[in-house]
């Protein structure tokens, strides 16, 4: 079973835990902003708050995620909408990780949106019904880079 198709409770356990090491190894200079794993339910929370950046560094925000085997980024609809919506409060940049190959992608938001209208289909998780992009890693918006240590 690949990690999407899990029940949510087994995603949630490890959830951007390796990607985000990653990042902050990356870029050691960000302070925490978003969520991880709070001790209250998000869901109602309205959907700004829901969808807060996962750090914030010296250029603006930054939202973390990661990649599997399949090397496709798996992009609800209502979080790029509201990453988008954070771009008016400061840049918003995407960071994502595949712990595969060991590469990650970084680009402003407004580059995967256009990258997801271009290339991507659409999909539903099977526990939510939530919609998604589907975004393969061949069409991300800049180039990989390999990680070191």
């Amino acid at each position: 079973m690949s990690f999407h198709e899990a029940p949510f409770s087994q995603r949630y356990a490890i959830m951007g835990d390796i990607a985000e090491s990653v990042f902050e190894h990356v870029e050691p200079k960000h302070h925490r902003l978003g969520y991880n794993r709070p001790p209250f339910y998000v869901a109602n929370l309205p959907l700004m708050l829901r969808n807060l950046p996962d750090y914030m560094y010296k250029d603006g925000l930054v939202e973390v995620m990661g990649i599997g085997k399949d090397k496709t980024l798996k992009l609800k609809v209502e979080k790029l909408r509201s990453l988008l919506n954070w771009q008016m409060v400061a840049n918003v940049e995407l960071f994502v990780y595949d712990s595969h190959r060991k590469l990650y992608w970084r680009a402003p938001i407004f580059e995967w949106e256009l990258a997801c209208a271009e290339f991507a289909t659409m999909d539903r998780f099977p526990d939510d019904n939530r919609p998604y992009y589907r975004l393969n890693s061949d069409n991300f918006p800049s180039q990989g880079t390999q990680v070191n240590g």
